[in-house]
């Protein structure tokens, strides 16, 4: 009878935190909806847009930190409420650069919770593809040190990982993104481009590299925009 309590007990505790493991995942993806256009909005210079979209995240992010069952999500709602009220005052004061800056750390800081959590929502793929990403851009300004070996293979290793990163994103994504039109135009266009662009870089062939990095530029951004 004893282990036959146990058990349900332990039954009930997996059941509760797969409950609020759910509860948790519907909240984030509405939340950081909000959070990626405020993101999107800062670059642009559209700060009162900005503004709004994180005032309406603050709300689901409230509802996050007021979670029960699960003390390491409700923390996550906890942690990037004072980001976004961090965000908001700079935002006041003018500086639209660190309040752009903070979100992308929270984001950065909500993915890093996530995995420690086991947690694994798409757009945490999509987001850690765009991390990936990262050491391509600095060659849109600085195209000409591809001429050097080092740095064209440092170019090649990155767009390999880029590339392996969308391409699991794109393999593992939920039925309903995966034929999403949008999602299957950006996938398909970016993926096309990175094994255009490695070719080119490979053989030192920079004659269309630059523009291959301005449209993957762009797609990087939308997919963060749209998905991550």
């Amino acid at each position: 009878m004893a282990k036959f309590f146990l058990g349900f007990i332990v039954l009930l505790g997996l059941a509760n935190t797969a409950m609020a493991d759910d509860a948790y995942l519907r909240e984030f993806s509405r939340a950081n909806g909000h959070l990626r256009i405020a993101v999107s909005y800062l670059r642009t210079g559209n700060i009162d847009f900005a503004a709004l979209e994180l005032l309406d995240s603050r709300v689901i992010w409230s509802r996050v930190a007021d979670l029960k069952g699960a003390e390491n999500l409700s923390n996550i709602g906890s942690k990037t409420l004072l980001a976004v009220d961090q965000s908001l005052n700079n935002i006041d004061s003018g500086d639209t650069k660190s309040a752009r800056r903070q979100l992308l750390a929270a984001r950065q800081d909500i993915y890093l919770a996530h995995v420690a959590a086991g947690l694994s929502p798409f757009e945490d793929c999509i987001w850690k593809t765009i991390k990936t990403g990262a050491p391509i851009w600095p060659f849109i300004r600085n195209e000409q040190k591809l001429d050097n070996q080092a740095e064209n293979d440092r170019m090649v290793t990155a767009v390999d990982a880029y590339r392996l990163s969308l391409a699991t994103c794109n393999r593992n994504a939920p039925a309903a993104i995966s034929s999403n039109p949008e999602f299957r135009r950006l996938a398909d266009s970016a993926l096309a481009s990175l094994v255009k662009l490695r070719d080119r870089v490979v053989s030192r062939n920079y004659g269309l590299v630059f523009r291959y990095l301005i449209e993957l530029r762009s797609t990087d951004r939308l997919l963060y925009l749209k998905f991550g």
